[in-house]
């Protein structure tokens, strides 16, 4: 299979012979200082190349791997975490592909069977696992599947399996590409987690089916038939119990995670899960990765728990499950999947016990009877009154640790104060194709053309010749189709990486950065650090301004224009005009100084 880079120079090379190592830059035939900027892009550009494997050389060797860390948004200090939060679904537990596709073909029935869909739809819908990512979201008015920026711009968007157009795109939204608040909240329903990609695969096919066929349809109707779909799929625990009754085909071995579990309670913290699942599902994952007695690691244990509800509610109380304790267990009701509803007690819970487990409930009950999961603390200095979207967070001791960033993390953090981690299965093959060669390499190619960009125009006078727009034309051409491809790299070739809407960050990677103050790519990575390691953010320039000192990029720009600057024939219009202005306000403030002697 051709590598990355290869597709790259595939795509700007002048010919279809690699070898010349020669890409297709545009000329300059009227300005010389431009040509020879050009020329030294070119130069650069093949030096890169020829570099090879040195440009991915580390400086210090890691002494854990990029796709075993924890990542870090603002400071946390685990030494000072007290109680510690997970999830189940993707945070405790994984899946295997195979969970996608059952839910998939489920909802495709339900279609069929409940909806009145054509049957001979059966027979087109075929999962693909590579056409969805995560972070995504469907516009219910037209039926798109859209990646949004971080300023909500839609980037990119498919209908059925179909790329929409740029001009469709600027049709829909009058010309903005992004929607205002109301539209958002209006038109747009996220697909934030893994069991959405499910969703988005399956409105796509769907939609494809009618156009294929030919058929008349109503987009809108289709969305919301497939959310209806999925939605009774779920509610009916259909694929819960298919999963229950076949661990090894849907979940995944996790061979790590007890040992974090054990060694956070070996250091004193105190662990509890929170769930929206039921109690015999949980049950059936936590059996299948950390044995029967699993529920000795947590202080307590909440299921069918309703998130975000359980957030946002004020006075729904807890119900304890009627499934035994650990000393007495009640393997016909635990393990009792067909039962679609679990035995819970009538009885008003005023104190939650380690031994028992308990549903529903809400966060504001949960810190009336555990008042250590309250705030509770003072910062002692400004590193610890840092966290992701502001102060939020500093003065807890509450971690709590889950895969989707708005049902289990952004009301704990907002209303909370809790710190909180993200699980992103994503950030493993992510981060290794990031230490590449091949990526590492494209990145570059682009950095050279965007200075390229950027320093030409300081040769070009104020009116623009057709040569200027020819040049800065198909510059921009190389540099969007590189930044296509090395998206598609990173992620799938459709929609690309969840971190990124192309060259921008994505809706995804702004609410990471808000909402968490640490990420991973499983809570496995927790086992090479120490329970009381400190997590220090790097600092990341957020405007051009911050980036524009960068030495690296300094160093390359004053190649570009080796051979330009410094000669008097050759000097740049743009620079010219600046140096006038300076000249003239200099002589204002000259005159200015005068007056002011004057009236002294």
């Amino acid at each position: 299979m051709p590598s990355f880079f290869f597709c790259l120079l595939l795509l700007l090379a002048a010919t279809p012979r690699l070898s010349s190592l020669r890409l297709d830059f545009p000329a300059h035939p009227t300005n010389p200082s431009i040509q020879t900027l050009l020329s030294n892009a070119e130069r650069t550009l093949t030096n890169i190349k020829d570099a090879g494997s040195s440009v991915a050389a580390p400086r210090v060797k890691p002494l854990i791997k990029p796709k075993h860390r924890v990542y870090a948004n603002s400071y946390l200090d685990m030494g000072k975490i007290r109680d510690v939060g997970f999830d189940f679904d993707y945070t405790l537990v994984h899946y295997s592909p195979a969970l996608l596709e059952l839910i998939y073909n489920m909802a495709g029935q339900e279609l069929i069977d409940n909806k009145r869909y054509p049957k001979d739809l059966k027979n087109f819908l075929k999962f693909d696992s590579n056409f969805s990512i995560r972070g995504l979201a469907v516009d219910k008015e037209t039926g798109w599947i859209c990646h949004l920026s971080s300023t909500h711009k839609v980037s990119l968007a498919y209908l059925g399996k179909s790329k929409v157009s740029r001009s469709q795109m600027a049709d829909a939204t009058s010309g903005k590409n992004a929607m205002s608040p109301a539209e958002r909240a209006a038109r747009l329903r996220p697909l934030n987690d893994l069991f959405s990609m499910s969703e988005a695969t399956l409105i796509a096919d769907v939609i494809q089916y009618f156009i294929t066929n030919n058929v008349a349809f109503q987009p809108a109707q289709v969305v919301e038939d497939v959310m209806g779909s999925i939605g009774q799929i779920h509610k009916s625990l259909a694929f819960h119990k298919r999963v229950a009754k076949h661990p090894d085909k849907y979940f995944e071995q996790t061979p790590y995670m007890k040992e974090v579990l054990e060694t956070l309670r070996e250091s004193g913290k105190s662990l509890f899960l929170c769930s929206n699942s039921p109690f015999w599902f949980v049950d059936a994952g936590m059996r299948f990765n950390f044995g029967p007695s699993w529920r000795s690691l947590f202080s307590t244990v909440i299921t069918s728990a309703g998130k975000p509800k359980f957030y946002t509610e004020k006075k729904r109380p807890f119900r304890e499950v009627l499934c035994g304790d650990e000393t007495n267990p009640s393997p016909d009701v635990v393990c009792d999947i067909d039962k679609t509803k679990e035995a819970v007690s009538y009885e008003r819970v005023s104190r939650l016990l380690p031994t028992k487990v308990y549903t529903e409930g809400c966060l504001n009950e949960l810190i009336r009877l555990v008042p250590s999961l309250g705030i509770n603390t003072i910062p002692k200095n400004d590193l610890q009154t840092e966290s992701a979207g502001g102060d939020r967070g500093a003065n807890s001791k509450v971690l709590y640790i889950g895969d989707n960033l708005f049902a289990d993390l952004v009301d704990a953090k907002r209303e909370f104060g809790w710190y909180t981690a993200g699980v992103l299965s994503e950030l493993r093959p992510e981060v290794k194709k990031l230490a590449s060669v091949d990526y590492l390499v494209a990145k570059q190619t682009i950095e050279v053309l965007l200075a390229a960009l950027r320093l030409s125009q300081d040769y070009m006078g104020e009116k623009r010749s057709e040569d200027d727009a020819r040049v800065l034309d198909k510059l921009e051409q190389l540099v969007s189709a590189g930044r296509d491809k090395m998206n598609a790299f990173l992620g799938n070739e459709r929609f690309g990486s969840i971190f990124s809407a192309r060259h921008q960050p994505s809706l995804f990677s702004a609410s990471l950065l808000r909402y968490c103050d640490v990420y991973m790519g499983s809570v496995e990575a927790l086992v090479n650090y120490s329970p009381s390691h400190r997590f220090y953010p790097d600092f990341v320039g957020t405007l051009p301004h911050q980036g524009a000192q960068d030495g690296d990029r300094n160093v390359m720009e004053r190649g570009l224009v080796e051979g330009i600057v410094g000669t008097e024939t050759e000097r740049s219009p743009a620079k010219d005009k600046r140096r006038r202005r300076a000249t003239q306000e200099k002589k204002r403030e000259q005159g200015g100084r005068e007056e002011e002697m004057n009236l002294i």
